[in-house]
């Protein structure tokens, strides 16, 4: 994948084959960590859902260690 940071905003840019070589459960499926933050559950759901309904989000899951799966 590619980074590319633009007025101190991440982009990330993943290889096109990499979704062509995914397991089928995961293609619509995105994992999020927020460094230097520790945010509850609720507020990353409401955010979530607020920014990406538009997108197709479908429901935001905690997985643990901090990692959130966004399932679209």
């Amino acid at each position: 994948f590619q980074l590319e940071c633009n007025e101190g905003e991440v982009l990330v840019n993943p290889l096109k084959t990499i979704f062509e070589e995914v397991d089928a459960r995961w293609k619509e499926c995105l994992v999020g960590y927020f460094i230097d933050e520790t945010l509850p559950y609720r507020v990353v759901n409401s955010i979530s859902h607020r920014i990406w309904d538009k997108l197709g989000l479908i429901e935001v899951l905690a997985i643990g260690n901090g990692f959130f799966l966004f399932r679209f």
